[in-house]
């Protein structure tokens, strides 16, 4: 047998003839995968789809766990091979060996047992995988599904008796079993799919359960009831079996029988929860602990009158199935919970609607302002409004914002003049009442005096601020610039509005048009649309992973741009860097930090994906990579900085101060990097690759926090910073300071005068006393 070159075929002599067998697909685990089986051949060769394997039949379908049978399997196009080549596998449980095939049957037959036991975890059945496995390629080749069943596991008749498995529910054992014969006969009722029973009632209907309600079993809290249902099916019980018993959540009461109605002692309940209702579901139970079936899952539904309910109208608004009202003019309750009937008011009106707040406190004096107004017992329904008045101008009642109850909504006429007044409101249903606000409402006339900036690209996308007065009146404001849309329109708390400026077609100079409502305001302010900024060139186009390096960007009208950013995208992630001191033909702009995402790979910068600059509305510089003239934008790795090479500073020898590192320059210059000495900063002369040197002041400086032995060294290069050690001026043991000198000088000098003087004035006596002496002798 001989493998073809491209290995697509066998190639053996047989009968004097060489015959291929096609290998196309032949590592395909399954027969309707294998693309080569059109391809008639031997030795287990298909030649259609319809020959592949395949289990056409297992008896038993499903099994209990704890039994242990032999399966008979159908095996379609079953290849020819002893028993002991062929396992039947249990997925993840266990693997037994085929003890007997028949291969005069078409399909074949074969047998294997089931595992001994199978430990069902939870709901009764288990779906496992069945495969049959050759040991010739050790490969599971064919499979389907398999269930084990563990009827125990069944809790209630109706689960056990509609399972597709072998069991039955013993009413009066009240257990599900695959082995009804040990319980009492007229008690049995048969599983569906258990065709051996020997009941002779079948399915779940004929479990004793709780009959299907369309009607809510309504309860109020701490309100004695009987609760009452009906059931069908129910056993009859013999003598020493408890009654039946009703219980609602942990509440334990007896229950009454008669026919078909099970009726719960009456009781009170109640639940701790501060919530509008409580569905529980109702059990019954007899003999103690045996369940009653509840497939409908009926329930009792408790509630409480007084939550949420705090106003009269929301307690009238109460669905009438609860039959809550409100009582003694102060909370909302259960009917029989009031102590007077007359007291008790259910009623389609509240006596007492007032006014919390509304919304604007004014509006332009020609009217269109939609007012909200918030309160309590404002009417249950919006035909309970009679008439609205602010200022003793008529405000329309609109449906559109009517919240029962809670609040009006309506729209304002005009006046002649500015005024002010109080929110009225009335409402009638066979009873008239009013409500009047506590605070006024004003009608004004907006005005705009000033908008800032005053100029931006024709492009649009300029943000302004408008400033002026009562530009916070009104429900709805517009703005039009220079005969254009102003779009963003936003108010704010400080009674300012923003917006953004349209783009225009030609450049225009125009005012301000504001529209509050009704009114229309004219202002004297200007706005000016200018040629849109040129960017020629940035400078330089590179930095370092870190950012906050600057890059100087030159062009035409780049003062224009009101919004001015770089930006680079590095996986669809933005940064942003601000630009700043923007004239006609430059500005500067700090490099945004991008370390994050830096990933030179073994290079020692990046380049960056996409990077460009945001002014306002302008979109052609959004990405410099488009345009042809600008190169791609380089992050370098970061600067290192390490330390002084020389701790003490002798001024007298050394000029510079000299700090150590590494990748200091790839993508700065001096003007990138600051250098401080405690207080004082020391004036960077020159930067290199490994090294920093700067001029340090004349004399010692103070250190942070004041002294003058020491002072921390910290560079500050971008967005970086490094404590490179301490830095002390050097001080010879013998020097004095001069100010000491010449004081020393100065007291020298006195002592030789006081000398000289007192050598003068002892010579100046000697000669006197000389000169008395002679005179006495003559």
């Amino acid at each position: 047998m001989l493998v073809s070159a491209e290995k697509r075929a066998l190639h053996r002599k047989k009968n004097g003839k060489v015959i291929g067998l096609y290998t196309v697909g032949c590592t395909r685990k399954n027969c309707k995968a294998c693309t080569g089986a059109d391809e008639v051949g031997e030795n287990r060769w298909l030649n259609n789809l319809d020959q592949c394997i395949q289990i056409s039949k297992i008896e038993p379908a499903n099994l209990a766990s704890n039994v242990q049978v032999e399966l008979m399997l159908t095996v379609r196009s079953l290849p020819k091979a002893p028993a002991e080549t062929y396992f039947c596998v249990f997925e993840n449980i266990q693997t037994t060996p085929v003890i007997f095939i028949d291969n005069s049957t078409i399909p074949p037959t074969l047998k294997c047992k089931t595992p001994l036991e199978v430990y069902i975890q939870s709901g009764g059945s288990l779906e496992v995988k069945f495969s049959l496995l050759s040991n010739e390629t050790n490969m599971e080749f064919v499979s389907s599904k398999f269930f084990f069943y563990d009827c125990s596991a069944f809790k209630d008749c109706t689960s056990c008796v509609s399972s597709n498995f072998a069991c039955d529910w013993c009413i009066y054992e009240n257990k599900c079993t695959g082995n009804s014969q040990q319980c009492k006969l007229e008690g049995v009722v048969g599983g569906q799919g258990n065709s051996l029973t020997n009941a002779t009632k079948f399915g779940p209907d004929n479990c004793p359960r709780l009959a299907k309600r369309d009607a809510e079993i309504l309860l109020p809290v701490n309100t004695r009831r009987a609760i009452e249902v009906v059931a069908q099916n129910l056993p009859v019980l013999e003598a020493g079996h408890p009654a039946y018993e009703c219980v609602l959540d942990e509440e334990v009461v007896k229950a009454e029988v008669m026919d078909d109605t099970i009726r719960c002692t009456p009781n009170e309940y109640s639940y701790a929860e501060f919530i509008l209702d409580k569905p529980i579901l109702l059990k019954v139970r007899w003999n103690n602990d045996f369940m009653i079936d509840n497939p409908y899952n009926v329930t009792v539904t408790l509630y409480k009158c007084e939550v949420n309910r705090t106003t009269c109208g929301k307690c009238l608004l109460t669905d009438s199935k609860y039959d809550c009202g409100w009582c003694e003019k102060s909370s909302c309750r259960f009917r029989d919970h009031c102590t007077s009937a007359t007291e008790f008011l259910s009623g389609n009106i509240c006596p007492d609607p007032r006014i919390t707040s509304f919304s604007p406190l004014k509006g332009p004096i020609e009217g269109g302002t939609r007012l909200i107004i918030k309160g309590k017992d404002l009417g249950l329904s919006f035909n309970d409004t009679q008439s609205i008045t602010v200022a003793d101008v008529e405000c329309v009642p609109e449906e559109e914002g009517y919240i029962p109850s809670e609040q009006l909504q309506c729209t304002l006429s005009n006046t002649e003049a500015s005024k002010s007044g109080k929110v009225k409101v009335t409402i009638s249903k066979g009873e008239t009442y009013m409500a009047t606000s506590e605070t006024n409402y004003a009608f004004v006339i907006p005005a705009v005096n000033k908008i800032s900036p005053d100029l931006g690209p024709m492009s649009g996308g300029t943000n302004v601020v408008l400033e002026g007065q009562h530009l916070d009146a009104g429900s709805t404001v517009n703005v039009t610039i220079a005969d254009h849309q102003c779009l963003n329109i936003e108010r704010k708390d400080n009674g300012l509005i923003h917006c953004t400026t349209s783009p225009v077609r030609n450049l225009t100079t125009g005012g301000v048009l504001l529209m509050i409502n009704n009114g229309e305001y004219n202002s004297h302010v200007i706005f000016k649309y200018k040629d849109d900024p040129i960017i020629t060139g940035i400078i330089p186009d590179k930095s370092i992973a870190s950012g906050g390096t600057y890059i100087k960007v030159n062009g035409l009208n780049l003062y224009v741009a009101n919004n001015k950013m770089l930006t680079m995208t590095i996986d669809e992630e933005v940064f942003y860097g601000d630009c700043m001191n923007a004239t006609m033909d430059s500005m500067t702009c700090k490099v945004p930090d991008i370390f994050s995402k830096f990933d030179p790979g073994d290079s020692d910068f990046m380049l960056v994906p996409s990077y460009g600059f945001l002014l306002d509305g302008v979109e052609t510089y959004q990405s410099l990579q488009s345009l042809e003239k600008f190169q791609d934008f380089k992050y370098y790795v970061n600067p290192v900085y390490k330390g002084l090479a020389n701790n003490v500073y002798k001024r007298d020898d050394v000029e510079y101060l000299t700090i150590l590192g590494e990748n200091l320059n790839l993508a700065s210059n001096k003007d990138d990097v600051k250098v401080k000495i405690g207080r004082e900063k020391c004036d960077v002369t020159y930067l290199g690759n490994i090294q920093l040197t700067c001029i340090p002041p004349e004399k010692q400086p103070l250190s942070l926090d004041g002294s003058d032995s020491s002072a921390e060294v910290m560079v500050y290069h971008g967005n970086l910073n490094f404590s490179v050690g301490s830095l002390k001026y050097y001080k010879p043991a013998w020097t004095l300071p001069p100010e000491v000198l010449i004081s020393i000088v100065a007291v020298v000098i006195i002592i030789i005068i006081v000398l000289i003087l007192g050598c003068y004035i002892y010579r100046y006596k000697i000669d006197a006393e000389i000169s008395v002496y002679l005179n006495e002798l003559n």
